[in-house]
């Protein structure tokens, strides 16, 4: 399971195979990839990530340890 301790900041750009396991339609951005607890989940250099949390650090905004992303699809 993905940890809250994760350094999600450290990246400023995800990988070509995390592209893979997104599915862009007209209104959301689904993850077809390893899903637990109802989280995309995604291995990078060998830690467990939740997808939502990397994607929104990498494009949008750097996370704070409190932070909580709302995703609505």
């Amino acid at each position: 399971m993905a940890k809250n301790s994760l350094d999600y900041n450290q990246f400023t750009e995800l990988p070509e195979r995390f592209w893979l396991y997104v599915d862009k339609t007209d209104t959301c951005w689904l993850w077809k990839g390893k899903i637990d607890d109802g989280y995309g989940r995604f291995w990078l250099i060998g830690k467990l990530y939740l997808a939502h949390r990397l994607i929104y650090a990498v494009l949008k905004n750097k996370l704070q340890n409190i932070s909580q992303i709302d995703h609505l699809c």
